[in-house]
């Protein structure tokens, strides 16, 4: 098999299932003619993730501002629903006055306009871009013109609290709390592309260091292809640890025979430079969907 065709990051995401997922892990061990290898596949993964350019995937810094953007994002894209929904029903309900309250419906539509100029098509954008858009939601509130705007969003309450009515919610206090949402991203969204910078900026390992872990992984992944073929496990079972492995080899191999021609770090069986995923993460922007 065309084990050595695969680039480190292939070689440590075979592995990783392996190592750190409890129900795969409870798999492999219980094929007997493997299940003796385990140490070595958990040194072999380790010893690839050393040698490894770390990215977004590997990085635990990175992980956790990640994972600290992602409850921030989806209180943000509710505070933004809220808000845009609360005016359009404050417009309604000012036309299904008895006299309809035609100034207070425009007041409503020019707020909404000014809040969201796109809809609340923002939800679905990067973080980087959610963060910036508050920051204009606080300088339009803060600004000149901004009176107006938060005289009526005070009027419009949200939470209203009959008993202890200081602590009784008005739109302008949700649009407040988007604004702060916002800025908590954007400190997170600083914070990672500080990290990718600094991970960019790093030297890779010396090739003799990235050519061992590569051939322990390599050695290790070739005794288990052989023990799984004659192994007296029930064939699904085999194929859940063997398959991921045979079929990410003979793409590689595939992929190694298309693109021949072409130049590679041939030390670490993949471009060198960390700057190459880093620049891919930050134009990614951390966000894939809108909540």
């Amino acid at each position: 098999m065309a084990y050595n065709d695969l680039d480190n990051n292939e070689m440590a995401s075979l592995f990783s299932p392996i190592v750190n997922n409890p129900d795969v892990k409870k798999q492999f061990l219980s094929i007997k003619e493997v299940a003796g290898f385990y140490e070595q596949v958990d040194d072999a993964y380790h010893a690839i993730l050393a040698v490894k350019p770390p990215d977004e995937t590997t990085d635990a810094l990175l992980q956790q501002i990640m994972l600290a953007q992602r409850p921030l994002d989806y209180r943000h894209d509710r505070l933004v629903r809220v808000s845009a929904l609360t005016l359009e029903a404050q417009r309604e309900r000012a036309l299904a006055e008895e006299t309809p309250n035609e100034e207070r419906a425009a007041a409503c539509d020019a707020a909404f306009d000014a809040l969201f100029p796109d809809g609340t098509a923002i939800i679905n954008a990067s973080y980087l871009a959610e963060s910036g858009n508050t920051e204009r939601v606080k300088k339009l509130l803060r600004g000149p013109d901004g009176a107006g705007l938060k005289e009526l969003l005070a009027t419009i309450p949200v939470d209203k609290n009959e008993s202890a009515p200081k602590k009784s919610k008005t739109l302008l206090d949700v649009v407040e709390e988007w604004i702060k949402v916002g800025g908590a991203l954007g400190e997170l969204e600083a914070k990672k592309a500080a990290r990718l910078a600094e991970l960019a900026s790093k030297l890779p390992p010396p090739a003799r260091q990235i050519q061992a872990a590569r051939s322990q992984w390599i050695a290790i992944a070739s005794i288990l292809a052989n023990a799984l073929a004659v192994s007296k496990a029930p064939l699904a079972l085999k194929n859940a640890v063997g398959h991921p492995l045979a079929n990410a080899a003979a793409k590689a191999g595939k992929r190694a025979a298309g693109k021949a021609a072409a130049p590679v770090d041939a030390a670490a069986g993949e471009p060198s430079a960390v700057a190459e995923g880093g620049a891919k993460a930050a134009e990614a922007g951390g966000k894939g969907t809108g909540g």
